[in-house]
């Protein structure tokens, strides 16, 4: 019988601190991990990293982010000491009988067992999104990310452009860096029918999901809403938007409109399995789990032009519009308003890539598979080190 193998994931779900003052709670450090328990079966047992140390540690790169965005201080011009700070410490006693360590966000530090396989999924954002001009700013980054790859048997990125960007300023790091799509727990398949019903309905449903609205470019989606009623209000008589977010919602009388301030997962993917739009030209946004899941869900979907987003949706499967240009927003969900076969096409596009790269069924099979590799990779390497 095939030995059962043991993987013990970075996530503190034992930590009542963490849920009773709900500090971390929309942290996605925090909460995206729990996802991979999902992925347990016969042949896979999967346990959470609960130590009250390895949280406070979490707890301190929290908590010094919240202070400096509080003071207004430019944590991009320390990048080494922000990447100090995303580490994790892992007790001995919990890596006893564990065949893997895996750690979403945070590099391991602590581990000095050898023998350990790691597996350590990490960012790379773009130059964009940390608010810097070129890649020679970013070589300290890099260093700091390569001495601490030296505990991983790998590391992982989010995206194919995230994996080039980082091997053309490492280079000799390319041998340890793997692909790691985000992990989403399955979404029940649709239907043509539904398909078909949501996107030629009588009543046209849209919706823009960003708890933080201003980050995630809502004041623009709204500018933009707003100009296309001036113009053209009858484009709207049949539509109703629903936003979910803790920022105010004031639009002009006559447009149906619902606001939450806030919508449990479920909610979120119920509203998005109803409605044939998803809007949310962000501003800002290392990945975007959200934009994976209205495309899941059969949206049509208008977004930033920036990558990791571009990647997402293979270059042409998204209305894509400058976040900074109104213009481009109000003419872009014109579009998908106006033009029902635009939509539907493209929804449908989109929903069919889905299936194919990011669905659970296809993701869950390809973390067993890198999990295996992970640790057949340690084996050989041990191997090697003895046979010097």
């Amino acid at each position: 019988m095939e030995e059962r193998l043991n993987v013990l994931v970075n996530f503190f779900e034992a930590n009542e601190v963490a849920d009773w003052r709900r500090i971390i709670k929309y942290n996605t450090d925090f909460y995206y991990p729990k996802n991979f328990k999902l992925l347990e079966d016969s042949n896979l047992n999967i346990e959470f990293n609960s130590s009250n140390r390895s949280f406070l540690h979490f707890l301190s790169f929290y908590s010094f982010e919240k202070i400096a965005n509080k003071l207004m201080i430019d944590l991009t011009k320390y990048s080494l000491l922000k990447q100090q700070l995303r580490s994790v410490y892992i007790p001995q006693k919990l890596l006893q009988n564990k065949a893997l360590f895996f750690s979403h966000g945070f590099f391991p530090i602590g581990i000095r067992e050898k023998g350990i396989p790691v597996l350590t999924n990490t960012g790379f954002m773009t130059n964009a999104y940390e608010g810097i001009l070129n890649d020679e700013e970013r070589r300290k980054e890099v260093k700091h990310i390569c001495k601490m790859s030296k505990q991983s048997t790998f590391i992982t990125l989010s995206s194919n452009n995230a994996i080039e960007r980082f091997c053309s300023l490492a280079p000799k790091m390319q041998h340890k860096v793997k692909l790691a799509p985000f992990l989403i727990p399955s979404i029940s398949k649709l239907t043509e029918e539904e398909m078909l019903n949501k996107h030629f309905s009588k009543v046209l449903k849209i919706c823009f999901v960003g708890i933080e609205g201003k980050r995630k470019g809502l004041v623009n989606l709204l500018a933009a809403i707003k100009n296309i009623n001036k113009t053209n209000s009858s484009l709207f008589a049949n539509c109703e938007f629903s936003f979910v977010t803790r920022e105010p919602i004031e639009l002009p009388a006559g447009i149906s409109y619902k606001h939450y301030d806030y919508l449990p997962n479920s909610s979120v993917l119920q509203l998005m399995r109803e409605s044939a739009i998803f809007c949310m030209p962000t501003l800002k946004d290392a990945y975007g789990i959200v934009y994976l899941e209205a495309m899941g869900n059969g949206c049509a979907v208008l977004c930033d032009n920036e990558m990791p987003r571009t990647e997402i949706f293979n270059g042409n499967l998204a209305q894509f519009t400058d976040p900074t240009s109104v213009n481009q927003i109000e003419r872009g969900l014109a579009k998908l308003i106006s033009d029902k076969s635009y939509r539907y096409e493209m929804a449908t596009k989109a929903y069919t890539h889905f299936n194919k790269h990011y669905s659970f069924e296809v993701v869950s099979s390809y973390y067993k598979e890198l999990f295996e590799e992970t640790v057949s990779a340690e084996k050989a390497n041990r191997k090697r080190c003895k046979s010097f």
